[in-house]
């Protein structure tokens, strides 16, 4: 009972934190990328820019998923369900997409660093307007609720819904439709 309490206290902050603070790293490492700098590299290397691309969200998957996994972990050691691998993987997906359709906007890392970040942060906020009970359906606010990466993971364990993160993951396909419309021309 207290570990329910604790954990639905606890949960709604720290996806929050934890999705603010991988994102500086993702950020930190795809602006640079457009610079003159780093191009160089790529053109020695022979990498064309997709493949660094898709490397850096690798790498940046790994690195959010290890943040991340000590609390899954707890979660699963006390209340296991296979769903939990679901609602993981389409919180790191979504998150790692959406960031990188964000960094597209912006060519000062600084900059992006801020307003990316305080974008997922006042975005975890939208848990606590999302009400799992409604007899009428949902509402706008709860669909924005579920479609971003933060709250989507906190309500998809809260409330056991698997629709947040499926569409969280649709989202996903989204973000990279965007990266790919501002980036590439």
């Amino acid at each position: 009972m207290i570990l329910i309490i604790v954990m639905d206290l606890l949960l709604k902050i720290y996806i929050g934190l934890i999705g603010s603070t991988a994102i500086k790293e993702l950020v930190s490492l795809f602006i640079p990328e457009r610079t003159e700098k780093f191009r160089q590299y790529q053109f020695i290397f022979g990498l064309p820019h997709q493949v660094y691309t898709m490397s850096n969200l690798f790498y940046m998957g790994l690195y959010l998923s290890l943040l991340i996994s000590p609390f899954f972990l707890t979660i699963c050691y006390f209340d296991f369900d296979l769903r939990y691998v679901l609602y993981f993987g389409s919180f790191v997906v979504s998150q790692l997409t959406m960031t990188l359709a964000f960094t597209a906007f912006f060519n000062d890392f600084k900059i992006a660093n801020e307003i990316i970040g305080m974008f997922f942060s006042l975005t975890a906020f939208l848990v606590f307007f999302y009400e799992n009970n409604r007899e009428n359906g949902y509402t706008f606010v709860d669909y924005l609720a579920m479609a971003m990466p933060n709250s989507s993971f906190t309500i998809a364990i809260l409330y056991k819904n698997t629709k947040s993160s499926i569409l969280s993951l649709f989202f996903a396909k989204i973000y990279l439709l965007i990266y790919s419309m501002v980036e590439y021309p």
